[in-house]
């Protein structure tokens, strides 16, 4: 689960969400949210269609699916700079962006990415056991120059095995 300021999605003119899977949940709830007012694009090479596990609904029109990951490394991943080039952006649009890319958050590019228009964005960060690779702290460094955390939460943490298992290292942070 994101936890995000309930004011976000109604000042948002464009949600881009890097990796849905079969549950398309927080982009459906962003969407209502805005009061129907945003145009939501998505990005999952994962899947065929945005409701592929549930076969008798239909993304509203503002709903547009990219067939592409974000990330390197693969024909079928884009930087965040080629998913952003992809979509129509008005100088005055406010962008949120969602990232739950499996991985993949630390290679698509946010450590070089310039945040023009991005109001904030939530992302699911994996691997975040120290020490970090230098790619991780040049995101961190980047995100940091652009916005504050206003909230971080483990994830996929289940039960806590002191001596025996660390900790998954995943975590939810809100930007």
């Amino acid at each position: 689960a994101y936890i995000i300021p309930s004011l976000i999605p109604t000042e948002t003119d464009i949600l881009m969400s890097g990796g849905i899977g079969g549950n398309c949940l927080f982009e459906m709830e962003f969407y209502e949210k805005s009061n129907s007012q945003c145009q939501v694009y998505c990005w999952d090479h994962t899947i065929e269609t945005i409701f592929q596990n549930k076969p008798n609904c239909s993304p509203p029109k503002e709903f547009v699916h990219f067939k592409q990951g974000w990330g390197a490394d693969d024909p079928n991943l884009i930087p965040i700079t080629g998913a952003l080039n992809k979509i129509s952006v008005n100088k005055s649009d406010k962008i949120f962006i969602k990232c739950d890319i499996e991985g993949h958050e630390f290679r698509c590019g946010f450590n070089e990415f310039n945040f023009h228009n991005v109001i904030g964005f939530a992302v699911e960060c994996h691997g975040m056991l120290f020490p970090l690779p230098q790619i991780k702290i040049d995101c961190f460094k980047n995100i940091g120059k652009h916005f504050s955390c206003v909230h971080v939460h483990g994830n996929n943490i289940g039960p806590l095995m002191v001596h025996k298992d660390p900790l998954s290292g995943d975590s939810d942070l809100s930007i």
